[in-house]
């Protein structure tokens, strides 16, 4: 969704192959551990505008969002969460939204992100309704 209104982006993924797969489908994509500080800055990511967190793990989840807001505390972090008492744990701490782990609440978090780069809600609406209509939607495909 956000390539279809040149948002830049970036994914970052601590699983090899994931990466290596990401990329041969034309992903971009760096292999690195976000709850590292200083993971940005070692692989050249100098100036983020907005962070989305998809992971599984709530620890981890938790870790990157204190790390971030101690490395860019100016950029707004959005974040999927399993379940509502994690969605507020996240939430507490800072995020601009979360959202629980299901097609649909992955496409209001990419709207989200959207309407925060300012795109206008009619395009948002359109660009979710094609994306939701595609089957076969796996994984990273919801950014491209």
């Amino acid at each position: 969704m956000l390539s279809r209104k040149f948002i830049p982006f970036i994914v970052i993924d601590k699983n090899e192959s994931l990466v290596r797969d990401a990329t041969l489908q034309g992903v971009p994509c760096v292999c690195a551990d976000a709850e590292q500080h200083g993971f940005l800055n070692d692989h050249g990511i100098t100036s983020p505008t907005a962070v989305v967190l998809t992971m599984n793990s709530s620890r981890i989840a938790t870790g990157v969002v204190n790390n971030m807001q101690v490395e860019n505390p100016e950029v707004p972090i959005y974040v999927r969460a399993r379940d509502m008492r994690k969605m507020n744990r996240l939430k507490n701490l800072g995020v601009v939204a979360t959202y629980p782990e299901t097609l649909e609440s992955s496409l209001a978090l990419a709207e989200e992100v959207m309407r925060g780069y300012g795109i206008p809600d009619q395009d948002v609406r359109s660009i979710a309704k094609s994306v939701s209509a595609v089957s076969g939607f796996l994984g990273y495909g919801l950014l491209t």
